[in-house]
């Protein structure tokens, strides 16, 4: 029973992977992948790493394609494995218990799927985006090239699922056409953040301000009349 519950672990485990890999890949900044890559390119590192989150970046239909492929088959076969592995022996633990051995096998049942579901949210799902939450550039370095294994390995499966994606898209009239990779107010909100944090002076935020606000002003607002 002991190695079940081992294999049972290793599984909610690598839910956890998938889980971490998504998190920290979807909330990288490609600016920052792609200084890691360039301050690694200096010798401070292997470059693979950098190199291919921003490969997974660029195709996220494959990639997030391979990650609910992995989360979906491992999920179901833990589910599976937890309930005819581990619910016959505790059955036949509580069976001779009173008032309750008439229901020793649904409780036992019941009671692995509880366990199997708060270990999987834990351990699988929560404390692994936790984690990439905390270091998402680092975190998807390292796991892009296994993940890019994967989505070769998976190759056939991820391509259907990936079109099967954007035919539904397309019925929503969602597109993937190219968005800006960084917008006037994800720099302004980066400026305040760096002032708030103190890493900005208030001058440098009044600046960087102030170029934007001229950039859209008109030019006669700021003629002198003659």
């Amino acid at each position: 029973m002991l190695s079940n519950i081992i294999i049972l672990l290793v599984l909610i485990l690598l839910n956890g992977f998938f889980s971490m890999s998504e998190m920290a890949v979807v909330s990288s900044r490609r600016q920052r992948l792609q200084a890691l890559l360039s301050k690694r390119r200096k010798g401070d590192g292997p470059v693979s790493g950098p190199e291919a989150a921003l490969k997974l970046q660029s195709e996220p239909g494959r990639f997030l394609s391979s990650v609910q492929i992995g989360i979906t088959l491992v999920g179901v076969f833990a589910g599976a494995f937890g309930g005819a592995t581990l619910a016959g022996p505790l059955s036949e633990a509580i069976a001779g218990w009173p008032w309750i051995g008439a229901y020793a096998e649904a409780l036992a049942f019941g009671f692995v799927v509880v366990i199997i579901t708060y270990l999987s949210l834990i351990l699988g799902e929560l404390v692994p985006k936790r984690l990439a939450l905390s270091n998402p550039e680092g975190i998807a370095s390292a796991i892009a090239r296994p993940m890019n294994r994967l989505s070769r390995l998976l190759g056939p499966a991820v391509t259907f699922l990936s079109w099967s994606t954007e035919a539904v898209l397309k019925l929503y009239g969602i597109t993937g056409r190219e968005v800006p990779k960084v917008t006037e107010d994800e720099i302004k909100h980066l400026v305040e953040e760096g002032a708030a944090a103190g890493a900005i002076e208030s001058v440098e935020r009044d600046i960087v301000n102030r170029v934007f606000h001229l950039g859209d002003t008109r030019v006669a607002e700021i003629m002198t009349p003659r």
